[in-house]
């Protein structure tokens, strides 16, 4: 029998600190979407929601979007590694368009860090 994959299933709480730190980083925002991702050099990789599913490097340079998920989707739940961990990069849209990417560290059952992807900028809780 498969073990059963953990999945974070975020709260209220934890959707609206997520929330709340983009709309100070994006003004106006009127969507998020969490980027799915492939990895581009180990084609049985299923893509996932959750980088650290995916990518084999740390600074994800092995992967590339391959599809969006809604917020909705992201509420019902992100499977995590054997370990504990999930990293969403999330797409933020206002009016005029994509303004930025917030990415969302989760480890041990809480939020770690969240801030700009490919920023050194992170805010950690």
């Amino acid at each position: 029998m498969a073990a059963k994959r953990n999945v974070w299933k975020p709260t209220a709480d934890e959707c609206k600190r997520i929330r709340d730190f983009t709309k100070r980083e994006v003004r106006g925002l009127t969507r998020m979407e969490g980027g799915t991702r492939i990895n581009l050099q180990d084609g049985t990789i299923e893509q996932s929601l959750n980088i650290a599913l995916v990518a084999k490097t740390e600074d994800w340079q092995d992967t590339d979007l391959n599809d969006f998920i809604s917020w909705a989707g992201f509420r019902a739940g992100v499977p995590l590694t054997e370990d504990g961990r999930a990293v969403i990069d999330f797409y933020c849209y206002s009016r005029d368009g994509l303004e930025t990417n917030i990415a969302v560290y989760y480890k041990d059952g809480a939020i770690l860090k969240m801030g700009r992807t490919g920023s050194n900028r992170m805010i950690n809780f």
